[in-house]
């Protein structure tokens, strides 16, 4: 990898590998695209603050961190990522949320989610309609 990182998230597409992960140093979250053809990591996206999670859906590349939810369109031989926010995950209480989820949370799956301290909080389904979770069931009484 270009960046060391730690707190990674891995996202698989016909271009590569896509890793997502936090730097302590730079208090920095990148995405890098390592092709397993070549074995090389390429740095695609830099942003300050903490990491999240990504999940490939089409030509899409979803990362989701805090509470947002944000977008990148993935082309071949890219030099960088743009991310959109296109939603928002509704908070419960003032927690900052992790979601556990496998790939196909794109396809309206119901995910876990947890507080920054480990702790579930709630179950939530994703409309790809909306690019909106809404909460199922609320862990946090």
């Amino acid at each position: 990898m270009q960046v060391a990182k730690y707190l990674c998230s891995v996202s698989q597409h016909s271009s590569g590998l896509y890793v997502s992960g936090y730097c302590d140093s730079t208090k920095q979250t990148t995405v890098e695209l390592f092709n397993p053809l070549n074995e090389t990591c390429r740095l695609l996206h830099t942003t300050s603050g903490c990491s999240g999670i990504i999940c490939c859906a089409g030509d899409e590349l979803y990362h989701i961190r805090l509470n947002l939810i944000e977008v990148g369109n993935l082309t071949s031989g890219q030099t960088s990522i743009t991310f959109t926010q296109k939603g928002t995950i509704p908070q419960v209480g003032s927690g900052i949320y992790w979601l556990c989820f496998p790939a196909s949370v794109i396809d309206e799956k119901v995910v876990g989610v947890f507080t920054d301290s480990g702790t579930p909080c709630g179950l939530f389904s994703f409309n790809p309609a909306t690019v909106q979770f809404s909460q199922v069931v609320n862990f946090t009484y």
